[in-house]
């Protein structure tokens, strides 16, 4: 299955940027309205997702400025929660492409790996490794 959405790790956790997710699911309500709406939903900072500061450089009247955006690494069950909640078609793609991640790792741990991988990164390590022998 082709990535959707990038699947990164942040601080040991297995994330996806909300930025991301917000845009594969073509919400038209702006990211700063959406991400609070949806962060309200009882999910929990530290442990459900991280919020982050990104700063880059854009041009502006012939230089460059540099600008702050707010992103939340969320944890693959909180972006499986938020995608649920959409009700859209783009929603449910995204919730099951991430269930579908998840059981392809577990059915390679238990049939190619006998080591439990500590985190996510690992996860998906064995995973490809367990491809490619294919």
């Amino acid at each position: 299955m082709e990535a959707l959405i990038k699947i990164t790790e942040k601080d040991g956790r297995t994330v996806v940027s909300a930025r991301e997710l917000h845009e594969f699911l073509e919400v038209k309500t702006s990211f700063k309205d959406w991400s609070k709406r949806m962060l309200e939903y009882g999910f929990e900072e530290n442990q459900d997702y991280l919020p982050l500061k990104n700063e880059r450089q854009v041009p502006h009247q012939g230089s460059f400025r540099l600008i702050t955006e707010i992103d939340y690494a969320l944890t693959i069950d909180a972006a499986k929660e938020i995608a649920m909640r959409q009700r859209s078609d783009k929603g449910k793609e995204a919730r099951v492409y991430f269930i579908s991640v998840e059981k392809k790792y577990r059915q390679a741990q238990s049939t190619h790996t006998k080591v439990i991988p500590i985190n996510y990164k690992e996860a998906l390590q064995s995973l490809l490794e367990a491809e490619t022998e294919k």
